[in-house]
């Protein structure tokens, strides 16, 4: 997946989702895969290096939750990428330096 649409959803949740909780393989290079593994709470975002999973996966938990609302977000957020996004990789590795 692309970094920069992944922590476009970290730092702006869907509406009325007080947490984020995933795992996702971000496209790092033409020929490189990472794994993070990311967690939204309230406005506090972390993310952690992990093994690359398989197959990314992204929840959104909230009290009044619409399924409507969330859904294409997280669908726009899990979109496949072969190509280098240096921005959103910039974006990523900031957040994770962060939640050190």
């Amino acid at each position: 997946m692309a970094p920069g649409p992944l922590v476009d959803l970290l730092e702006s949740p869907p509406p009325r989702a007080y947490r984020l909780k995933g795992v996702v393989a971000v496209q790092e290079t033409a020929q490189r895969r990472a794994g993070y593994v990311v967690h939204v709470v309230g406005r506090q975002v972390h993310v952690h290096r992990c093994p690359p999973p398989d197959a990314s996966t992204v929840v959104a938990i909230g009290l009044g939750l619409d399924p409507a609302d969330a859904t294409p977000l997280l669908d726009a957020a899990l979109t496949s990428s072969t190509r280098p996004d240096a921005a959103g990789l910039r974006r990523l590795r900031r957040h994770r330096l962060l939640s050190e």
